[in-house]
């Protein structure tokens, strides 16, 4: 079995895990906060506040597993300016 695999797997287990990583509050914290793209956005300031959570959710140790989460992350902030400036 290729040993970079499975300690990326291992990394992700962690990663995901509430009672292995900063505590099951903090863990649905992160959960609720990657709502930002199901939840339809009352204002500008609540889209800004959750898209700095999720971001610092991704500076985190999960930065190398969520490339798509910051992708996403550009792509609505850009889109919340656009539509909130308009």
């Amino acid at each position: 079995m290729d040993d970079g695999w499975m300690e990326g797997w291992m990394d992700w287990l962690l990663c995901i895990s509430p009672s292995l990583y900063w505590g099951y509050s903090l863990f649905l914290w992160r959960v609720g906060c990657l709502l930002v793209w199901v939840v339809p956005m009352l204002n500008y300031w609540t889209v800004l506040t959750l898209s700095l959570a999720v971001w610092s959710w991704c500076c985190g140790w999960c930065w190398h597993w969520c490339w798509w989460l910051r992708l996403g992350l550009g792509i609505s902030t850009l889109f919340s300016f656009s539509f909130f400036s308009s």
